[in-house]
């Protein structure tokens, strides 16, 4: 991460010398695809006990768009669409006595499932003049959807089966993610992006179309 921002820090300090035409202008539009990093999957393997068995986390995502369209040559708005889901899974080990009081193994599986959902505002605000980097400030607000759910499933004789709980979603639905952005334009219509923000995903980096 810190080399990271020195990185920025040091492309940011060369636009500022060498300062040409923006890479996008008034009247000018752009798409973002973009794949993510966030603290989720850490998070579910640090739970990760020595009881626990077939434990694994899979993830896809974060992975969104951002659509921007210029109003002028500084000020940008758009829409943003995200979506990520955690996946876990992990098995554990017990016994029961059955009616001969003999000693009897058997097994507990866990799915755990969570997603999340967004579809928001988007503002940007460009303050580089350079006809391939664009560096801006961002605000992303709107709808944040997450819902989360438990499939447990039993060899235990006594509560043999499977059952599902899913929480209903998030009544905490509105959203904001301020940050910052990257762009470098190989062409006049393709380039790369990196964003870090304070939200989901904490930083992402894909494709950069503009048109």
């Amino acid at each position: 991460m810190k080399k990271t921002i020195k990185i920025i820090a040091l492309l940011l300090l060369i636009n500022t010398v060498q300062a040409q035409e923006s890479a996008l202008s008034e009247g000018k539009n752009s798409v973002n695809l973009y794949y993510g990093y966030s603290f989720a999957g850490s998070l579910f393997n640090a739970y990760n006990t020595s009881t626990s068995l077939n434990y694994k986390v899979s993830q896809l995502g974060p992975i969104g768009l951002v659509y921007e369209h210029m109003v002028t040559d500084k000020v940008g708005l758009g829409a943003e669409f995200g979506y990520q889901k955690t996946s876990v899974t992990w098995d554990y080990n017990d016994t029961y006595f059955n009616s001969s009081s003999q000693l009897v193994p058997y097994t507990e599986s866990y799915n755990f499932k969570y997603t999340l959902l967004r579809a928001q505002f988007r503002f940007n605000y460009h303050f580089t003049e350079s006809e391939k980097f664009d560096a801006y400030f961002l605000t992303s607000a709107g709808y944040r959807g997450a819902q989360y759910s438990l499939t447990y499933t039993s060899s235990d004789p006594n509560y043999a089966g499977s059952a599902t709980y899913t929480t209903p979603k998030s009544p905490f639905i509105i959203g904001v993610k301020p940050g910052i952005g990257l762009r470098y334009f190989f062409t006049d219509n393709l380039g790369i992006n990196l964003e870090i923000a304070a939200g989901t995903p904490l930083m992402c980096g894909g494709v950069s179309f503009k048109f």
